[in-house]
Formats: C-alpha cells, sequence, structure tokens
C-alpha cells in the first residue's frame, strides 16, 4: 500500500512534518523498535519517506503516551505497525495494561 498525501512541496507540508527523520525503510523480518522513555515520553517522528516492508514490525520499545508518524513523501506500508499493548500505566501499580491500539497489518486496520 502506498499513501501519498501533500507532502513538503504541496499544500499539506504543515501537516505532514518537515522530514527532519530523513527516509526509514524496516526490511522483511525485522522489528524495529522505536526509543521512547517508559510511562512517560510520546514519539514523533517526521520522515521523508517511510518504508514498512512485509513481514516487518514498527513499534515503541516501551509503553509510552502514543506514537506519531509524520511522512511527508511515500508512506509504505505492507507489514505491521503495532502498538498493542504498549499503552502507559496511569500510576505504579502493577496492574495489567490493557488498552488496546488499532494497528494497521498488511495493508488493513485490525
Amino acid at each position: 500500500m502506498i499513501i501519498k498525501m501533500g507532502g513538503s512541496q504541496g499544500t499539506g507540508a504543515k501537516y505532514f512534518g518537515d522530514g527532519s527523520d530523513g527516509d526509514l525503510t524496516v526490511v522483511a523480518d525485522q522489528i524495529l523498535e522505536l526509543e521512547v522513555a517508559q510511562d512517560e515520553g510520546q514519539i514523533i517522528k517526521q520522515y521523508k519517506n517511510l518504508t514498512v516492508e512485509a513481514g516487518a514490525v514498527l513499534k515503541a520499545a516501551n509503553r509510552c503516551n502514543g506514537m506519531i508518524l509524520l511522512v511527508t513523501g511515500n508512506l509504505v506500508v505492507n507489514g505491521t505497525i503495532n502498538m498493542d499493548g504498549l499503552a502507559p500505566f496511569a500510576n505504579d501499580s502493577a496492574a495489567r495494561n490493557t488498552c488496546q491500539y488499532l494497528r494497521f497489518d498488511r495493508g488493513k486496520w485490525r
């Protein structure tokens, strides 16, 4: 699946970031975990182009306050962007983290 919306040259530039994190390709059979502070931080990445190949997974390294991916060029997701079970705990209790997120998996929201 290829998604192209606005980009850095079009009117959508202010909505799709500045591309400051460059290009990223997550290759097949790779699990790439983006670094973030446990239960505190939020991931905000601004890519020029982002590709998640079939069999690849892009996710947060820890529970966090969300992941925002801004892409000025092409977003190609044939693999999985997954935040299952990565919502932050509200406090230091040992309660099980049961918050579920939708994930984009092989071209479909699941």
